[in-house]
C-alpha cells in the first residue's frame, strides 16, 4: 500500500522541523557554552602531550612554596610543644618544692632560750656581698625530715642539730635548691645565737650534710661587689620572715599592761599573759625552663618567677 501524497508531505515537514530544532539547540549550546559566556565554536580537545616549560617552572615554584610553609608550620608546632613541656615541668617542680617547705614549716616547734623567752624554731639567714644582702637560707626546727615535732612547744630543751632542716642553694652548685639534713650530727644548738650562722655554713659543705635537690636550673644573677668591682653569681632564691608583733615591739612590754593589749596580735587574740603571734614567710624563686641555659642578663633571661607565702602562728606566752 502506497503512502498518499498528503501524508508524505506531512511526514517530511515534521522531520524537517525536528532537524531544525536540534540544530538550534546545538547552536545555542555552542554560542553560550557551559559557563554562559559566548563562544564562537565548540572547544576542541588539546593535542599537547605535556606541560610547557613556563608551566613547569610555575608549578615547581608553587610546590616549593607550599613545602616551605608546611616545614615552617611543623617547626613552629615542635618549638611550641617543647616550650610548653619545659614550662610545665618547671612549674611542677617549683610547686612541689614550695609545698614541701610549707609542710615542714607547719611542723616547727617552739623552745625557750637561756633567758626563758619563747623562740620559734624558724629563722632566715643572709649572706652579705658588698652592700648587698641575700636572704637565701631558711632554717626550720621540725624534728628532721619526718617533722615529728608537729608544731609543739618545748620549754625544757633546745633544738638538736639532727632535728634541723635547712633550705638553701647548694654551695657546690648554686643552680640547685636543696633540702639539707644532718642526721649524724649530735648536740644542742640555739639557732638565734650569733655564732650559729657561721657554724651552719660550715656544716652545709661538710660530709655530714645530706642534701636532696628540690629544684634545678635556679637562675643565677651576676652581682657586683662595687660599681667597678668583680661580679659574682648568686642564685635567685629569697626568703623573708616577718613577725607580728615584731621582736622590737615585744621588748620591754609588761604582760597585762595597756601596751601589751595594744600590740598587733594575730586576729586580736590576747590575754593578760599570752597572745597569738603570727609569722609570715615570703618565698621568691626564679627557675629557668628545663633544658635552657641560665642567663645572668635580666633582658635575656627566660626565668619564671614563683612567689609563695606561708603563715605560722603560735601562742606567745611569757610564763
Amino acid at each position: 500500500m502506497t503512502m498518499s501524497t498528503h501524508a508524505l508531505r506531512h511526514r517530511t515537514a515534521r522531520q524537517s522541523r525536528l532537524r531544525r530544532d536540534r540544530k538550534i539547540q546545538r547552536l545555542r549550546w555552542c554560542r553560550f557554552g557551559p559557563c554562559g559566556r559566548p563562544v564562537d565554536h565548540l572547544p576542541l580537545r588539546s593535542d599537547r602531550a605535556a606541560f610547557t616549560l613556563a608551566e613547569m617552572i610555575i608549578a615547581s615554584a608553587i610546590t616549593g612554596l607550599l613545602a616551605l610553609v608546611l616545614a615552617g608550620m611543623t617547626m613552629a608546632i615542635q618549638a611550641a610543644w617543647v616550650h610548653t613541656r619545659d614550662v610545665t615541668g618547671t612549674t611542677a617542680a617549683a610547686d612541689a618544692a614550695l609545698q614541701r617547705i610549707r609542710w615542714m614549716v607547719a611542723q616547727t616547734g617552739v623552745y625557750r632560750d637561756a633567758d626563758g623567752l619563747p623562740k620559734v624554731g624558724l629563722r632566715v639567714l643572709s649572706e652579705s656581698w658588698g652592700p648587698h644582702e641575700f636572704p637565701e637560707i631558711l632554717v626550720v626546727w621540725s624534728g628532721g625530715r619526718d617533722g615529728h615535732l608537729h608544731g609543739g612547744v618545748f620549754a625544757d630543751r633546745q633544738p638538736r642539730f639532727d632535728e634541723l632542716i635547712v633550705y638553701a642553694p647548694n654551695p657546690e652548685d648554686p643552680g640547685l635548691l636543696c633540702e639539707f639534713a644532718f642526721p649524724e650530727v649530735a648536740g644542742h644548738v640555739d639557732i638565734y645565737d650569733r655564732k650559729f650562722s657561721q657554724q651552719l655554713r660550715r656544716m652545709l659543705v661538710s660530709p655530714q650534710a645530706e642534701a636532696i635537690a628540690l629544684c634545678r636550673n635556679v637562675r643565677l644573677c651576676a652581682v657586683r661587689e662595687t660599681a667597678m668591682g668583680k661580679k659574682k653569681p648568686y642564685p635567685a632564691v629569697r626568703f623573708e620572715l616577718r613577725w607580728t608583733p615584731t621582736d622590737d615591739q615585744l621588748q620591754g612590754v609588761v604582760p597585762g599592761s595597756p601596751e601589751w593589749f595594744a600590740l598587733p596580735w594575730a586576729q586580736s587574740v590576747v590575754t593578760a599573759d599570752a597572745g597569738l603571734r603570727q609569722g609570715t614567710l615570703a618565698i621568691e624563686l626564679q627557675l629557668e625552663p628545663t633544658g635552657q641555659a641560665s642567663s645572668p642578663v635580666p633582658e635575656r633571661t627566660r626565668a619564671i618567677p614563683f612567689f609563695h607565702s606561708i603563715r605560722y602562728r603560735y601562742v606567745h606566752s611569757m610564763h
